[in-house]
C-alpha cells in the first residue's frame, strides 16, 4: 500500500502543468500581401527557432496570382520554401504542441504538381519521439490538424514524397503550451511524499482505532 501511493505520488508531480495555449497567427508577420519573408528565430516565442526553410507568404497574392478563393485564418500563412522536406522548428524550452491549421499549396482550388497531399508532423525531445501525426492536406480550405505532443524540443515537418523537394505545404495559427513543472525536483518530491504518507498513516490509525 505505501509503495503503491509513493510511486502514484510521484506520478502525479511529473504530470506537466499547462499555460494558457498561445496561437502563433503569420499575418501579424507577413500581412495580407506580402509575397514571402522569412521567419525570423523568436517570431511568436523568443524560445523559437524557425530555421531557414520557414517563409510567410500573404492572402491576397495566394488567391489572386494562384487562382484560389480561400486563405489562411491569420491572414498569411507559414511555409516550406523551396518546397523542402523535412525541415525543423526547435524550442530552447520543452513546450506542449497542440497543433495547427494547415493547407495545400493549391491552384484554382484544386491540387496542382506542386502540392503536397499529406503533412507528416514528428515531435522531439531531444533525440527521443514522442508523437508522430499524419494529415492529409485539402486543396481549397485549412483544417486544424491536432497533435497533443507533450515536453517537445523540436518538431519536424514532411511532406508527401518524403526526403525530397518540389511539394509544398501551408500552415497558420501554430497552436501550444508552455509547460511547467515537468520534471519536479527529488527533494520536494521527497518531503512531500514523506508529509503525505504520514498523514495517510495517522489517518488509517484513526480509523483502525
Amino acid at each position: 500500500m505505501r509503495k503503491l501511493l509513493l510511486a502514484s505520488l510521484l506520478l502525479i508531480l511529473a504530470v506537466p502543468v499547462l499555460t494558457q495555449a498561445t496561437v502563433i497567427g503569420f499575418g501579424p508577420l507577413c500581412g495580407t500581401s506580402c509575397t514571402g519573408i522569412q521567419v525570423p528565430d523568436g517570431y511568436g516565442d523568443a524560445n523559437f527557432t524557425w530555421g531557414g526553410s520557414f517563409y510567410a507568404y500573404g492572402n491576397d497574392p495566394y488567391d489572386s496570382s494562384f487562382l484560389n478563393t480561400y486563405g489562411a485564418p491569420s491572414g498569411a500563412f507559414a511555409y516550406n520554401a523551396f518546397g523542402d522536406s523535412p525541415i525543423t522548428m526547435s524550442s530552447s524550452v520543452p513546450f506542449y504542441f497542440n497543433g495547427a491549421y494547415f493547407s495545400t499549396w493549391a491552384e484554382s482550388n484544386q491540387f496542382a504538381s506542386f502540392s503536397s497531399l499529406t503533412i507528416e508532423i514528428q515531435g522531439y525531445n531531444g533525440a527521443n519521439l514522442v508523437g508522430t501525426v499524419v494529415a492529409n492536406l485539402s486543396p481549397n480550405s485549412f483544417d486544424f490538424v491536432t497533435a497533443d505532443f507533450s515536453d517537445v524540443t523540436s518538431l519536424v515537418f514532411t511532406n508527401s514524397c518524403g526526403n525530397c523537394s518540389g511539394q509544398w505545404w501551408l500552415m497558420d495559427n501554430f497552436t501550444y503550451n508552455q509547460q511547467v513543472g515537468t520534471t519536479p525536483e527529488p527533494g520536494t518530491m521527497i518531503t512531500f511524499g514523506s508529509g503525505l504518507l504520514i498523514a495517510i498513516g495517522a489517518i488509517r490509525r484513526r480509523f483502525s482505532a
